[in-house]
């Protein structure tokens, strides 16, 4: 049996955490600003979204298909997150369209991209994370994060991450996350984000993204980005403006 804490109890008892730790923080300040969880995973539900797929190859470049990067990069993800406790929802595991799996528009492309919108929008979900390639200019490169609305912190948090990766003497990039409007973005009703992980048009960015260590490095980077919100107060207070009820084992109904 669950003890059940009414919301604006646990408001206040939050309030008080925060200020002891912004108060400790001040005196200590190589401290974190948020609550590291044991589990911060546990029976957390997040949706991957490899971008495209099937007859949609996304953008390319000399024979390199952006659908294919996505879903590598996509799998090793879930792998990382499936082995810490969290349940991944899919929303393709293979070279494959979306687009039969919905029938609200004439466009294939529009079904293919409201089917993912409405497998991220489950009830069930906590998070989703939509990959994709960049294109532009050859001197761009690095990779990129959009959100709308809410999401602003959100997609900081793994900007600065995507940012600070270490690989074989590549030097960091300084990019800064987009408020992107996005049909995906736009219709989505839970928290998450669009990662463009790289360039195709930057000579650099394709090479890394072929190979299979950089894959797992950019897929380690998004999971510790997903931990830390997991852990945040960011996701705590979400959910309570959500109205959701919190119970003591930090499950949420």
């Amino acid at each position: 049996m669950f003890l059940v804490i009414k919301k604006k109890y646990l408001i206040y008892i939050l309030f008080v955490l925060f200020l002891f730790l912004f108060q400790l923080g001040k005196r200590y300040s190589d401290l974190p600003v948020f609550i590291r969880l044991r589990n911060p995973l546990q029976k957390k539900v997040i949706v991957i979204d490899p971008g495209h797929g099937g007859i949609d190859g996304g953008t390319n470049r000399k024979g390199l298909l952006e659908k294919n990067i996505n879903l590598a990069i996509s799998l090793k993800l879930r792998e990382v997150l499936e082995d810490n406790n969290a349940e991944v929802i899919m929303t393709r595991d293979k070279d494959t369209a979306l687009d039969h799996l919905n029938s609200r528009s004439r466009s294939r492309h529009v079904r293919d991209l409201w089917a993912r919108v409405e497998i991220i929008n489950q009830e069930k979900v906590d998070l989703f994370i939509s990959i994709h390639v960049n294109a532009g200019s050859s001197y761009l490169r690095g990779p990129l994060v959009f959100y709308q609305d809410d999401n602003k912190d959100l997609a900081h948090l793994f900007q600065v991450k995507l940012n600070e990766m270490e690989f074989k003497g590549l030097e960091p990039v300084d990019n800064a996350p987009i408020e992107g409007d996005y049909f995906l973005l736009r219709n989505a009703q839970k928290p998450g984000l669009l990662i463009e992980v790289g360039y195709i048009t930057n000579p650099m960015d394709n090479r890394l993204l072929q190979k299979d260590d950089y894959q797992w490095l950019v897929a380690r980077t998004l999971y510790y980005g997903i931990e830390e919100y997991f852990s945040s107060f960011a996701f705590y207070l979400d959910r309570l403006e959500q109205g959701s009820t919190i119970k003591t084992n930090g499950s949420f109904k």
